[in-house]
């Protein structure tokens, strides 16, 4: 394919497109079939069909390969993937004109994505401050997935909920606290004193974003040790339920163990060794640094966590 280059080969290309595929691209990509994009584009299966077939022709390329019931996308889809949900999401700005954003009149829907200890931590009391701003503002929490590959996730959601160090690279942040990390036993169970008492202990670990619970563990019993992990678990509010009645130990963000201390007959302590606080912030695409509405979420994130 020829490709004229400068301004003006740019615009004779758009001359040449009808820029509604751009939509039926970004949903044939994310949903990776035909009959989940017409229901999400709302048109009948034969139009989805008929914009793939466009877009096939437009880049020479299948985009969706394989059987129509478990299609793949094609190394090009892939690498056209982010750029075209990025393009989408620019599209939406331009023509919606948003340069100004009136809470009080305009309905939005933030998505976070975090963990349960988020919502605990900074979720609960964000939605309660954008709530007394903004009638019209609602809040969607969504779980991260436990393979800690969030760069797609960034591009999705208004923000991840993350502590430093996991978060995606080239993300943007604004702090939302500090957490301290607490050692959690069973309520019957005596004090843990030293690190020779743990060195033994079975542990119940977190399986979240890549492996950060276990850093926690490795501070303690120290960085070439090998914690004998019992369970695994994917969430943080599910550790009392394999800590109670046993010899097992866990380390949770103090506000977490906290609120699940109430429910629970669990006790928990300062670690014998000093153990680095979870850094919790809010991370966002560089993208939406300058949309308006995304600069309001920080605002009221900014008067929330006082940063």
């Amino acid at each position: 394919m020829t490709m004229t280059r400068g301004p003006a080969g740019e615009v004779t290309r758009l001359r040449r497109l009808d820029l509604n595929l751009l939509v039926a691209l970004d949903c044939l990509l994310v949903e990776r079939g035909v009959s989940k994009a017409a229901r999400r584009l709302g048109v009948s299966q034969s139009t989805a069909s008929d914009a793939l077939a466009r877009l096939r022709r437009h880049f020479d390329d299948p985009l969706l390969q394989g059987k129509p019931r478990a299609y793949e996308l094609s190394p090009l889809a892939q690498r056209l993937h982010p750029l075209v949900a990025d393009a989408v999401r620019a599209t939406d700005r331009v023509f919606a004109g948003a340069s100004q954003f009136e809470p009080e009149v305009d309905s939005v829907e933030f998505l976070f994505y975090g963990s349960d200890h988020s919502l605990i931590f900074s979720v609960a009391k964000l939605s309660r401050a954008i709530s007394s701003v903004s009638s019209e503002a609602r809040v969607r929490m969504a779980s991260l997935p436990t393979d800690g590959d969030y760069d797609e996730l960034l591009r999705e959601a208004d923000g991840l909920l993350l502590p430093h160090g996991l978060a995606p690279s080239g993300a943007n942040a604004i702090d939302l606290g500090v957490d301290d990390i607490v050692l959690v036993r069973d309520g019957g169970s005596p004090p843990v004193r030293s690190v020779h008492d743990l060195s033994d202990r079975p542990w119940v670990a977190v399986l979240l974003a890549a492996g950060a619970h276990d850093s926690f563990i490795r501070q303690i019993l120290g960085a070439s040790a090998r914690p004998r992990v019992a369970v695994g678990v994917p969430t943080f509010s599910s550790v009392p339920y394999f800590i109670e009645g046993t010899d097992r130990v866990a380390l949770l963000p103090r506000s977490l163990a906290e609120s699940l201390q109430q429910g629970a007959a669990i006790a928990f302590q300062t670690p014998p060794v000093p153990v680095d606080p979870a850094r919790m912030a809010l991370w966002w695409h560089p993208s939406r640094t300058n949309d308006a509405v995304h600069s309001w979420l920080r605002d009221v994130v900014a008067t929330t966590s006082g940063a």
